[in-house]
């Protein structure tokens, strides 16, 4: 009987659960944790590419360059298999992390040169250049790193 009690509280809690989120259904990935059944499939890979860049981008600042792939799928909540869905190796998250702080640098930086005067252009590319290190504290530590290991070779 007390099995029968708990399966229908069960039952009662799930819809309850389901009645508040109303539109978007977390549901069981099927491989590890879950995943927002609302968003497009390609909008869930492209979340999942930037969690691993965000990782890996954390594991190296952290760690150095001999950073393991278990460092970087730990810090990301991913299986291996996840990773190399993405990328090739770690050289290669290392790549894309780069190319993907480079880009953002970039951005910010055409909008700052769009001001009028040299001085506003100054004070705006120094600011851009700031904003996108102080949004990305990882990356930034990452190129500062890789910096100094140039420098002592």
């Amino acid at each position: 009987m007390s099995r029968v009690a708990g399966n229908s509280t069960a039952i009662r809690d799930t819809t309850v659960l389901m009645s508040a989120l109303k539109g978007s259904m977390l549901v069981p990935a099927p491989g590890r944790g879950q995943y927002d059944r609302a968003l497009s499939r390609s909008r869930r890979q492209a979340e999942q590419r930037e969690r691993l860049l965000a990782a890996a981008a954390e594991a190296f600042a952290l760690e150095g360059r001999n950073v393991s792939l278990r460092a970087v799928v730990e810090r990301a909540g991913t299986g291996r298999n996840t990773f190399y869905e993405y990328f090739d190796d770690v050289e290669h998250a290392l790549r894309a992390v780069r190319a993907r702080t480079l880009a953002r640098l970039e951005n910010a930086l055409e909008v700052a040169l769009a001001t009028r005067t040299p001085i506003e252009r100054l004070r705006a590319v120094s600011r851009a250049y700031f904003e996108v290190l102080e949004q990305a504290p990882y990356e930034a530590a990452l190129g500062l790193w890789r910096e100094r290991e140039s420098e002592a070779l």
